[in-house]
């Protein structure tokens, strides 16, 4: 099985995501999203 390393634009470490509590009116609607590109995650995080 292959390993992937994903990355959440939070300037936190979260352990156990919580999806209920994302908002509904943006792109995508609640959820935790996540992406394999660091780059991506860093420009979307909170500074």
């Amino acid at each position: 099985m292959d390993k992937s390393i994903l990355y959440h634009g939070s300037t936190v470490v979260v352990e156990k995501p919580i999806v209920s509590i994302g908002r509904k009116d943006l792109d995508f609607g609640p959820g935790f999203y996540l992406t394999n590109l660091y780059d991506q995650a860093s420009d979307i995080s909170i500074s």
